[in-house]
C-alpha cells in the first residue's frame, strides 16, 4: 500500500505529544517501576523532552502529577531493564500507544490540541526578533501575527510584540510593513525622529539622515514626533499627522512635506520590493544617492551640470555595472573606474 498522501508528524508535535502521554500514563496511578525507569529515561534522553515537560507545567501547574513526573527524573533512580536487555544495556522503553486505553489516547491528544492551541496564540502575541540585511540585500519575513516586512538594502530593525502592543524599532535602512489588522494591539514602528502607528494597514518607512520618509500604500497611519502619541491634523510644521493611502510624508521634528501621490507614483515609490527602483525626471545626484545604497562602490558625478541631469526609467538592484551600464542607456552616461573602490560619472564630449 503506498503512503505517499501521509504526512509524517513534525518532531515538536512528537514530543509534546509523548509528554502528554507520560502525564495521562502516570495520571491513572498504575504506573509500574518499568514506568518510571522508562520516562526518566526518557525525560534525561533530549533537552527537547525536558522542555516540552517544562512547558507543561507551566500551563498546568496545579495537576499533582505533573510534580510526581518532575521528581521521577530528579532522583535520577536505576534504570529497569526489560528481560533480555543485561547483555545490550539498553533501557526499557514500553511502547506508549500499546500500553494505553482508548479514552487515554484520546486524552493525550486533546491536551496536545490544548497546548498547540495555546503556542499558537502566545506565539503570535509574545515575540522579540532582530532583522538586518546586508548591503544590496532584500529580505521578506512573517511575523507570527501575520503581518509580513520587507527589508530593503542596509537595514536593521527590532520587534518586540506584547500582549498590549506590537513595536518595530526601525534602527537603519527602510522597510515595508503589511500589517496584519489587530484592534487590541496597536502596530508603531519607533525611528530617532517619531513614531508610526497603525491598526492594519501597508506602508514604507524610510530612515534618511534630515528625515524620515513615508510612503502608504493602504490604510491609515498616525505619525507623531518625539515620541508624542496622540494625532492631530495634518498640516505642514505641526508635531503629528495622519495619512492615508496615496499619502507620502517627509518627517523630522515636524511634518517637512506631506502630499498625495497618484496611483502610479506610488507604485514607483515602492518599486524597490520587486528589486527595481524606478526614477522619473529627479536629478542624477538623487539617483545617485539612491543606487549608491545597494553597492559599497563609491560614485562620484563630474560637474554640477551632470548632478542636476534629469533621469528617467528602471534600474534593476544588483551589481554597481549594470547599474551603470543602465545610466548610460537611459542618458548615455560614461563612467570610468578611479580605483577600485571608486567610478566617475561624466558625460562624453
Amino acid at each position: 500500500m503506498s503512503h505517499d498522501n501521509v504526512l509524517p508528524m513534525p518532531e515538536s508535535d512528537a514530543i509534546e505529544q509523548q509528554a502528554a502521554e507520560w502525564i495521562m500514563r502516570f495520571e491513572d496511578g498504575d504506573a509500574t517501576a518499568a514506568d518510571k525507569a522508562a520516562y526518566t529515561a526518557w525525560y534525561q534522553s533530549n533537552e527537547r523532552h525536558q522542555q516540552a515537560m517544562k512547558e507543561l507545567s507551566s500551563l498546568w501547574g496545579e495537576m499533582d502529577i505533573l510534580g510526581e513526573l518532575n521528581a521521577y527524573a530528579e532522583e535520577a533512580a536505576p534504570l529497569v531493564l526489560a528481560e533480555g536487555d543485561a547483555k545490550t544495556g539498553e533501557v526499557y522503553r514500553p511502547l506508549l500507544k500499546d500500553r494505553f486505553s482508548l479514552p487515554v489516547g484520546i486524552a493525550a491528544s486533546v491536551l496536545v490540541c490544548m497546548l498547540g492551541l495555546y503556542y499558537a496564540f502566545v506565539g503570535s502575541v509574545m515575540h522579540q526578533g532582530d532583522y538586518r540585511t546586508a548591503i544590496g540585500e532584500q529580505r521578506s519575513h512573517t511575523l507570527p501575527d501575520g503581518s509580513t516586512i520587507i527589508l530593503n538594502t542596509g537595514t536593521q530593525l527590532t520587534v518586540n510584540f506584547n500582549r498590549q502592543q506590537r513595536q518595530v524599532q526601525l534602527e537603519q535602512g527602510e522597510a515595508f510593513f503589511a500589517v496584519a489588522s489587530d484592534t487590541g494591539r496597536p502596530f508603531s514602528v519607533q525611528t530617532p525622529k517619531g513614531i508610526v502607528t497603525v491598526l492594519g494597514t501597508e506602508f514604507s518607512v524610510r530612515l534618511r539622515p534630515q528625515a524620515v520618509d513615508i510612503v502608504v500604500a493602504e490604510g491609515k497611519v498616525v505619525v507623531a514626533a518625539s515620541q508624542q502619541q496622540a494625532p492631530s491634523p495634518a498640516l505642514v510644521g505641526q508635531a503629528n499627522a495622519e495619512l492615508v493611502a496615496g499619502d507620502s510624508l517627509a518627517f523630522d521634528q515636524a511634518v517637512q512635506e506631506l502630499v498625495s501621490v497618484a496611483p502610479d507614483e506610488l507604485e514607483r515609490k515602492l518599486s524597490w520590493r520587486s528589486g527595481l527602483l524606478a526614477f522619473s525626471g529627479e536629478p542624477l545626484a538623487q539617483v545617485v544617492e539612491d543606487i549608491s545604497r545597494y553597492t559599497d562602490i563609491g560614485i562620484q558625478v563630474r560637474g554640477q551640470q551632470l548632478a542636476g541631469l534629469p533621469i528617467a526609467g528602471y534600474i534593476k538592484v544588483g551589481e554597481v555595472e549594470a547599474m551603470l551600464t543602465a545610466l548610460n542607456v537611459m542618458s548615455g552616461i560614461e563612467y570610468t573606474r578611479l580605483d577600485e573602490q571608486t567610478v566617475e560619472l561624466y558625460l562624453p564630449q
